[in-house]
């Protein structure tokens, strides 16, 4: 009941909002390149919605996030495994973290210059800014894996890919959900701004072009989409965090 409760209000609290914001715009007119309507943004939309090529932006926004996310959760797991049972572990750790405070988006002319302005570069941006959440998030873990149990495996003849698969891997579920939420929204959000500096096409280039047009009330309506896309994201972390660890919450 308190729960439903806290949605009416917030729900309330959201139309205030808009109807506040339409109040201002007709007691102060101005030009819709400053700051559209609602019925503007609205009316945006639909423009953008009954055609195929928002569609497509979306699409290779989507397929762009997918792909190099992939690689940066592969990698990220990888060498926080490899950082746990290193001799070298520190140094690899404290690489890591010199290179995690520098921007994701300070690698993008690099990236231009490695990759070209193609898939290469947004796929490369993407990937940095989902390695490093990853990898912190796992080797955090890990350096907290009690050491008992890494000797009690090793009694019972549990070593090598067995220890991992076994033993290591759901140790890490947890944490590594934690890191993929946070790695996905840190990849999504370089993504558009990658998109906005190199790309020809998905959301952050349709922010761009309808900058150059002057089209405020297109680009608050990209904006809409690119948090609404955000945020299902990480709610489909959290499904999948809650599917596959059911021990988690019970």
């Amino acid at each position: 009941m308190q729960h439903l409760k806290i949605k009416y209000i917030n729900l309330a609290a959201f139309i205030l909002l808009v109807a506040l914001w339409q109040i201002s715009y007709v007691a102060w007119p101005h030009s819709y390149t400053v700051m559209p309507s609602p019925f503007q943004i609205l009316e945006a939309f639909k423009d953008n919605l009954s055609g195929a090529a928002f569609y497509k932006d979306i699409g290779y926004s989507l397929f762009r996030v997918g792909g190099g996310f992939a690689i940066s959760l592969g990698i990220g797991l990888l060498i926080s495994i490899i950082t746990y049972f290193s001799k070298a572990g520190s140094f690899i750790a404290a690489f890591f973290d010199f290179f995690r405070s520098i921007s994701p988006i300070a690698w993008t002319p690099l990236a231009i210059l490695f990759f070209g302005s193609g898939e290469g570069a947004a796929l490369f941006i993407v990937f940095l800014g989902g390695v490093f959440p990853v990898f912190t998030s796992c080797y955090d873990s890990l350096k907290t894996f009690p050491e008992m149990y890494r000797n009690l495996c090793g009694t019972f003849d549990i070593n090598g890919l067995r220890f991992i698969r076994k033993v290591l891997l759901p140790y890490l579920y947890p944490a590594l959900f934690t890191g993929c939420k946070t790695g996905l929204g840190m990849s999504w959000m370089c993504l558009m701004a990658a998109e906005m500096i190199s790309a020809q096409n998905g959301l952050g280039a349709f922010i761009q072009i309808n900058r150059l047009l002057l089209r405020t009330d297109h680009i608050i309506a990209g904006m809409l989409v690119i948090g609404l896309i955000g945020y299902l994201l990480m709610k489909s972390i959290d499904l999948i965090r809650v599917k596959t660890i059911r021990w988690n919450y019970a």
